[in-house]
């Protein structure tokens, strides 16, 4: 515990969080837009802080780029699994291309015509769901690695109870879709602090593991 509080990759996985969550700076700058739309709309072109929010998304994107590369590097092969660790850099890239690509139209409140002549939303749209999907596959990862080292512990705990944070949110999701509920931006606000909490976790989890994994084999 104390190794990974002294580490700079989980201070700066902690920074790439703090970034990603967008919705709180969106409350204070922009809370037309925060409270009724997509999270993505702050980053619209004719938003007054949409430079901030896509400078966000990207530093997220660098930040998590550079983590990976540290690890990737720092530790060997049978120290880490970079599986994961390509998982939430790909996350990283992909974020970052849905911020070059902001949403010129929102299709859940208006019309926005054929896919084919809105190449921005296209873009925008497969970028943004496959970077959860890379950030659930980091995460699972991580869950698997976590429960055959050290069994139910309270790591493999902590990460069972954010994939279970997914699992509502899907339920949620679904409900909201079947029931016509309309609770604004509740669910979104929850499902992106969750993609924070997990990009920590996911990060730290693969510090540790590396960390303690390097440990071990110098006893030997």
């Amino acid at each position: 515990m104390k190794a990974l509080i002294r580490s700079p990759l989980v201070w700066l996985s902690l920074v790439a969080a703090f970034l990603y969550s967008s919705w709180p700076w969106g409350l204070v700058l922009d809370p037309a837009v925060a409270r009724h739309s997509l999270a993505s709309q702050l980053e619209a072109p004719h938003h007054p802080y949409s430079w901030l929010f896509i400078a966000m998304d990207v530093a997220t994107g660098l930040v998590l780029i550079l983590i990976g590369a540290t690890q990737l590097i720092r530790h060997r092969t049978n120290t880490i699994n970079r599986g994961v660790v390509m998982s939430y850099v790909l996350f990283g890239v992909l974020v970052m291309i849905a911020a070059f690509t902001p949403l010129v139209c929102d299709p859940t409140v208006q019309s926005c015509g054929p896919l084919v002549h809105n190449y921005r939303i296209l873009i925008h749209g497969i970028a943004s769901v496959s970077s959860v999907m890379f950030l659930l596959a980091a995460l699972l990862g991580v869950t698997i690695d976590a429960y055959r080292d050290h069994g139910a512990n309270l790591a493999t705990g902590a990460l069972i109870f954010i994939m279970m944070g997914w699992l509502l949110f899907g339920i949620g999701s679904v409900g909201s879709i079947l029931l016509r509920l309309h609770n604004g931006n509740n669910l979104q606000d929850y499902f992106i602090t969750l993609c924070s909490l997990s990009v920590v976790a996911v990060v730290s989890i693969v510090e540790h593991r590396a960390v303690h994994t390097s440990a071990t084999e110098k006893l030997y």
